[in-house]
Order: C-alpha cells, then sequence, then structure tokens
C-alpha cells in the first residue's frame, strides 16, 4: 500500500476525509451563491443611496442667494405678506415675466381705487409713465374734475381691478426698438355704499421696456460677480375702452 493510500485510510479512519470534502464543498458551491446574493444586495442599496442623493440635489438647484428685504405694515401680526413668483413657469424668460408683472401692476395701480391708496397709486403711475401719458391721468385724478373717482367714490367706496392674466397679449412694434404693444383685459368692481357693480373693459398699452441684463464679471474675487443692467418700464400711450 502506497504513503497515500495510507493517509487517505486513515483520513477515512478518523472522519478528517469528511470534513474536508465538507468544506471543500461549501467553498466551491454554498458560499460563492451567498456571497453573491451579499453583494447584490449590497450595490442594490448603494444604488437607492445615490439615487436619493441625486434627487436631493436636484431639488435643491438652482442655488440662488436669497436676499432679504423690509416690509412695512402697521400691523405686523395681522398683516403677513405674501411674496409670489413673477415667472408663471419655470423656463419663462426673466424679461418676458417682468413686461407682464409691470404691465398687471401698471393697469391695477392706474384703474383701482381707495381713499388711503390715492397717492400711492398716483406716485407709481407717474413713476412709469411719460409726460403726457401721466398729464392725461392726473387730469383724470384731479379733485376739480367732476368724474375722478375722488369726486364719484369718496372715502367709503373702493375700486378693485382684476385682470385675465390668461388673455393678454404682447407683441413688439417692429420699427421702434425696444417698444411693445399691449391689450389687456380686465374687470372693474366698485363697491360703494349701497351698490355693488363690475363692469369690463380692455386696455390698449403702448411701453417702452429696456431688458434687464445680468452678466457674469470675470474678476470673481471682487464683491461683485456681477455685472446687473437695470429694466426700465415705460408707458407711452394708455387707451381703455368697455366691452361686454
Amino acid at each position: 500500500m502506497s504513503v497515500d493510500d495510507q493517509d487517505i485510510s486513515a483520513a477515512l479512519e478518523d472522519g478528517s476525509y469528511f470534513q474536508a470534502a465538507r468544506r471543500w464543498y461549501s467553498d466551491i458551491y454554498i458560499s460563492v451563491i451567498s456571497q453573491r446574493y451579499f453583494f447584490i444586495i449590497l450595490t442594490t442599496l448603494a444604488a437607492l443611496t445615490g439615487l436619493l442623493a441625486l434627487i436631493g440635489i436636484l431639488r435643491l438647484m438652482p442655488l440662488t442667494p436669497r436676499a432679504p428685504f423690509l416690509y412695512e405694515a402697521d400691523d405686523a401680526f395681522n398683516q403677513i405678506p405674501i411674496v409670489r413668483p413673477i415667472k408663471t413657469y419655470r423656463t419663462q424668460d426673466i424679461n418676458d415675466a417682468l413686461r407682464r408683472f409691470f404691465l398687471n401692476e401698471y393697469v391695477q395701480q392706474r384703474e383701482g381705487y381707495s381713499s388711503d391708496s390715492v397717492t400711492r397709486r398716483i406716485n407709481f403711475v407717474r413713476n412709469h409713465s411719460d409726460r403726457n401719458t401721466f398729464a392725461r391721468y392726473g387730469a383724470y385724478m384731479d379733485v376739480r374734475n367732476p368724474r375722478s373717482p375722488v369726486q364719484e367714490l369718496g372715502i367709503y367706496s373702493t375700486k378693485l381691478t382684476r385682470i385675465e392674466s390668461s388673455q393678454v397679449t404682447l407683441q413688439p412694434i417692429t420699427n421702434r426698438q425696444n417698444y411693445w404693444l399691449a391689450s389687456i383685459p380686465f374687470s372693474v368692481t366698485i363697491n360703494g355704499q349701497q351698490t355693488t357693480r363690475t363692469t369690463n373693459f380692455r386696455a390698449d398699452v403702448t411701453f417702452f421696456y429696456k431688458d434687464l441684463i445680468v452678466e457674469q464679471t470675470r474678476d470673481m474675487e471682487e464683491d461683485k460677480p456681477f455685472d446687473i443692467t437695470p429694466m426700465r418700464f415705460i408707458v407711452t400711450d394708455y387707451k381703455v375702452r368697455q366691452f361686454r
């Protein structure tokens, strides 16, 4: 009997041969399968963690600085300011959003009325109108005009303006750079002491608008990383007609 045969015979007698065979079978077949599933589960968890992290980063974009602002209120506990975005949808051009915002605000300030907001409305229209347009508005608002809101509505009645934003149309004037023509449908509700009535109007507005331009500067070490050209909005013609 050879030496190998003697070793095998001894291993069979003490049972070490069968233990070695079980270890070999476990290493070749059983351990490989368990390790495979372990790495599959680990890879799946890592992929889910990376996906959740990516979603979290995308929800934070774009990273824009938030600048504080002062808000004046007579009663800070009851008057809560509501800040709404100028853009109606995320991909809207900022200058298109600003044009529509100032148009809506101009019509609301010009056509609305309350005794405690007359000065503010007049100043807004003055700041965003040329001389002739504001002169016509000033003559209309003059207390000596019997048809002015001051004479007709007094201090107890109000005049509220509601604009149909979805029906506002804008188009550039081809032969005049930076000039635009807008058509703005709106309704006016007069709340009097005894009656309330609503009338529909349409405003045809010609205005000058200079685009807001924000450019990144080359020298990022300075405190002004952006070069900003401010926008300008001036109404040059304003006509209103009533319709049903």
